[in-house]
């Protein structure tokens, strides 16, 4: 729907983000004026034109509407049948259709909370189906090797193009259900994993193993930024930590389990096949439940559909959504929706570096699907699926830190909030982040140099837990934070922070077997701990300085400063 009044012209789509990211919600909500950058180019227009101006300036208006919107340069066609162009209708404000203030119950803010936690169930399902798929594969390295004849390098590819297709797919499916709305790339992104998925079992060629795999990472990978996207619509700041935190378990324990369960798998009569098949079942559950209890989260998408309802409802055809008129075409996604996430990255300094960070963290998480066995089997001797119970310390120590994450750090969190009674500053997502920094290194030297035979094996497991604590930690918070940060453009900002986390995890499996034999686990594991203290200060920098360096930033919202306490007079 058109305001045929308007007359400035678009601005570019960095002029809008420097422009329009103003301001933060204390609630945490989406307003629906916000509308994605790529989806801006009408917001900042100046409204109707006065009536006695409309007449002489109505061609050139129109002209320049058809030129913008179809990018063709053509003069704009007559009305046809010898009509005259209809008069412009003034008031454009009064046919946008909006949420019937802050309480209403279409706003995803107001559903009910068990509407809220079945959503959050399903979504967090489908992320570990997706987190699990990753990692299942570990378990059959062994039989796969001799079935297609290919060395260690080779069979873990299956592992890092998988984890390689995560990096790539976000770029598009996160911008994109910016603009179409969650439900629609997610339900397309669901189908095509779980075909993608079922193929992998049927492979008879390693090249056609791994590009399955590719492409189920790739195709599936739309619950990885679009399920964080979703809490933000649906939960307010105040309790969004814990909606994040249920995401981060589930994107760390996924990985975990599935090798501990597809090793008995393998060793039972079922096979290497029968990895991908359960998989492949698993994902299909979760698209049975996406299909029937699944529903839009994105604001600007509800409130497009209700335009529609209302124009079908009332024959009123002027009725619209600020949505529906800034629809981009297909030059306009690729040339600004889908480098915006790279853009950002490049630009902004916390997404960098907490993307960075973020991308070390979970290439230690695949690093151990090949340290693991090295170490409890070429140094403990252990035997058959009880090579992968290690794993099971990891997934303690995730809960263990989850829980605090629940009980004290976010309660903490509330708090504040509360107690501040204006904007807290995203910065206040970052210690439990800081408390996995500190934690990370210690349980990486932990595992290696006690990963010995001549230490009893309980020592590496409590590294084990010690790294599922840390990670879990680190996961949560940057994860917060960036959301936080970024607010509407969370989508594209996860998007960006997946393609950097999960880029860097698909090379770790790659050379962590030739690394943990040349160097010994030992050495390997004091390189990586050594890494891990030099990214050790990032959260506590961001903490300390993080307001000042936002402040440099064209994609983050500026938080306004609370007003100043004026200071009692000096009655002396």
């Amino acid at each position: 729907m058109m305001n045929l009044g308007e007359t400035k012209e678009a601005p570019s789509g960095e002029e809008v983000i420097s422009k329009d990211i103003d301001t933060y919600s204390v609630s945490g909500t989406t307003n629906s004026e916000q509308i994605h950058p790529l989806n801006q180019s009408d917001t900042r227009r100046s409204g109707t034109a006065p009536a006695s101006d409309a007449e002489s300036r109505q061609d050139d208006v129109l002209s320049r509407y058809y030129t913008n919107r179809s990018n063709s340069g053509k003069e704009i066609p007559p009305m046809g049948g010898d009509k005259p162009f209809p008069p412009m209708f003034e008031d454009a404000e009064a046919y946008k259709v909006e949420f019937q203030g802050p309480d209403d119950p279409l706003n995803p803010m107001n559903w009910k909370n068990s509407r809220k936690l079945l959503l959050g169930m399903i979504m967090a399902y489908m992320t570990v189906v997706l987190a699990w798929g990753s990692s299942v594969m570990a378990a059959g390295i062994p039989v796969i090797k001799e079935v297609f004849h290919v060395g260690q390098a080779t069979a873990a590819l299956g592992i890092s193009l998988y984890v390689l297709g995560f990096a790539t797919g976000p770029i598009i499916w996160g911008p994109l259900s910016e603009v179409y709305g969650r439900y629609i790339p997610m339900l397309v992104s669901y189908i095509f994993f779980t075909a993608f998925t079922f193929w992998t079992a049927t492979a008879d060629h390693f090249y056609h193993l791994i590009l399955y795999r590719f492409f189920a990472g790739a195709i599936g990978s739309a619950p990885l930024v679009i399920v964080v996207a979703s809490f933000a619509d649906m939960f307010t700041v105040e309790v969004r930590g814990r909606a994040l935190a249920l995401f981060s378990l589930c994107m760390v324990t996924g990985p975990i389990l599935a090798p501990v369960v597809g090793g008995y798998i393998v060793a039972s009569y079922l096979g290497w096949r029968w990895l991908f098949y359960i998989t492949g079942i698993m994902a299909s559950l979760g698209l049975v439940l996406m299909i029937f209890f699944l529903r839009e989260t994105f604001h600007p998408i509800i409130l497009s559909k209700k335009a529609v309802d209302l124009r079908l409802r009332t024959g009123n055809i002027m009725i619209y959504a600020q949505h529906e008129k800034n629809v981009p075409d297909i030059k306009e996604i690729a040339g600004r929706v889908l480098i915006l996430p790279i853009k950002m990255l490049f630009q902004e300094p916390i997404l960098f570096l907490m993307s960075l960070y973020h991308g070390f963290v979970y290439g230690i998480l695949y690093l151990t699907l090949e340290v693991v066995p090295i170490i409890f089997s070429e140094k403990y001797h252990w035997k058959g699926g009880n090579i992968m119970l290690p794993y099971l310390g990891f997934v303690v120590g995730g809960i263990i830190m989850s829980f605090a994450n629940v009980f004290f750090f976010d309660p903490k969190f509330r708090r504040d909030l509360r107690a501040s009674g204006k904007p807290i500053l995203p910065e206040a997502r970052l210690p439990l982040c800081m408390a996995g920094a500190i934690e990370f290194p210690i349980a990486i030297f932990l595992l290696c140099w006690t990963g010995n035979y001549r230490v009893h094996w309980i020592a590496p497991s409590i590294g084990m837990a010690f790294l599922g604590g840390g990670l879990v930690s680190l996961f949560v918070g940057i994860i917060n934070y960036t959301v936080d940060t970024y607010t509407f453009l969370a989508a594209s900002a996860m998007a960006a922070n997946t393609f950097t986390r999960s880029g860097m995890a698909a090379a770790f499996p790659i050379f962590a077997s030739a690394m943990f034999h040349n160097l010994g686990v030992e050495w390997a594991g004091t390189l990586l701990g050594c890494l891990a203290v030099l990214l050790l200060p990032c959260p506590f920098i961001f903490y300390y300085y993080g307001e000042r360096i936002r402040g440099w930033s064209k994609y983050a919202p500026k938080i306004p400063a609370p007003p100043k306490k004026e200071e009692p007079a000096d009655d002396a």
